[in-house]
């Protein structure tokens, strides 16, 4: 169970701050779509597919529904990752157009705090 929980603890942080960026003044349709998908898709397959299955798993085994889970999961993990790319790309490009206005940007290392993806000798 140790597991579980860190996954949800790790999965539920991500969705929070994820909700919270895209829900920021500015934010695009398109990054509030993305958040809003990848936060469904994944609360979809976890209430719907994993939980069942984890409460009934021998009445239900024909259905596949952890194969249906890690798919849905996939994808919700697909979609974030779109979002914060997304995001980030367009934060940075309107920091750099723009000089006098500085757009609040959205990165990787604010999902993420101890990875740091960016190369700072491009900087």
């Amino acid at each position: 169970w140790i597991f579980v929980v860190i996954y949800v603890f790790s999965v539920g942080a991500l969705l929070v701050q994820s909700y919270i960026l895209s829900t920021r003044p500015g934010v695009p349709l398109v990054s509030k779509i993305l958040a809003g998908s990848a936060f469904g898709v994944y609360t979809f397959a976890f209430l719907f597919l994993w939980i069942p299955e984890q409460l009934v798993c021998d009445s239900i085994q024909f259905l596949n529904t952890h194969a249906l889970f890690h798919t849905c999961s996939a994808i919700g993990c697909y979609l974030f990752v779109v979002f914060a790319s997304y995001e980030t790309h367009r934060t940075d490009l309107a920091n750099t157009q723009s000089k006098e206005t500085r757009v609040p940007s959205i990165r990787y290392d604010q999902f993420v705090p101890f990875v740091y993806l960016r190369d700072v000798k491009s900087e």
